[in-house]
């Protein structure tokens, strides 16, 4: 099976507390492992970033789902692209809450959302090539 990574950015439509957000990867953990999808999530103020890992068709149908998923506003796809392997081989999906959580990456991926925010290049790299690259460095 040929892997795809899908990244996608989004606006909250309601506050997520650190409940809501367990809640929501407690259940992505559950549908993901059904669907052999791996992934990872950031969330940092009321903005969604996510990286998905999976087979084509998979992966766009459930990027369908998230364009239509009533908690979403302003969804975009900002890179979708075959892969060499899997950068999240381990979690059927991770999430980083960027308001509690303090990875040593904390400034680069908050710098990363405000580029695609932006529509600009971040240290001569477009913005999900960069991610994709912290992501690796944290695997």
């Amino acid at each position: 099976m040929k892997v795809y990574q899908l990244v996608y950015i989004s606006r909250a439509t309601a506050t997520f507390d650190n409940n809501a957000l367990s809640s929501l990867l407690s259940k992505a953990k559950e549908n993901n492992t059904k669907l052999n999808v791996t992934g990872n999530l950031v969330y940092n103020g009321g903005v969604f970033l996510q990286l998905l890992e999976g087979d084509q068709n998979t992966i766009l149908t459930l990027f369908k789902k998230i364009e239509t998923d009533p908690r979403h506003s302003k969804v975009k796809m900002i890179y979708f692209e075959p892969a060499d392997f899997r950068l999240f081989t381990r979690w059927s999906m991770n999430m980083l809450n960027l308001e509690c959580d303090k990875p040593k990456n904390l400034q680069v991926l908050k710098d990363i959302i405000d580029a695609i925010g932006e529509d600009k290049l971040l240290d001569g790299v477009s913005p999900p090539i960069k991610l994709l690259k912290e992501f690796a460095a944290i695997t």
